[in-house]
């Protein structure tokens, strides 16, 4: 059986972005939320649809999830995060957001795909030769890195 992938245009392709950014500020469903998070995270990897993202402010959402509790928000948004901040034009709204200190804390957390996605946010962000960025802010992710690992390692 021969697949049909549809193609959407730009407009069309906002629109369901919108849709789907909808249906999660809507829902109470939890599962519901979790899954249509994960689908936004997943629209994160084609550069096509960053400035439908960065219209529609799902860079400040994730980075808000990046508090909440519910740990699959936390690993869909840092996921979507990485794959976006391999754009200038994101990463500035990242910084500008405040992000990097929200970033930084998920190094911390016990999920190793978080801390992996955390960290390699962080190693995109800092590839960009991005001025705005302190040298000293990130050392200090780096101490609290070190200090992560050095509690787990007293645990094993």
């Amino acid at each position: 059986m021969k697949r049909h992938h549809r193609h959407y245009d730009s407009a069309d392709r906002f629109q369901y972005l919108k849709e789907l950014l909808h249906e999660f500020q809507v829902s109470q469903n939890q599962d519901a939320k979790r899954q249509v998070l994960a689908n936004l995270a997943n629209f994160c990897y084609d550069p096509i649809n960053f400035e439908h993202i960065r219209k529609l402010n799902l860079i400040c959402i994730f980075l808000d999830l990046l508090s909440v509790k519910n740990k699959k928000f936390v690993e869909f948004s840092i996921s979507g995060l990485c794959n976006l901040s391999v754009d200038p034009k994101n990463v500035e709204v990242i910084i500008n957001y405040n992000g990097l200190e929200k970033i930084c804390t998920c190094i911390g957390n016990e999920n190793n795909e978080i801390k992996l996605s955390a960290l390699t946010t962080l190693i995109h962000i800092t590839n960009k030769d991005n001025n705005a960025i302190n040298g000293n802010y990130f050392i200090s992710c780096f101490l609290y890195l070190k200090h992560a690992f050095k509690q787990l390692s007293t645990r094993i």
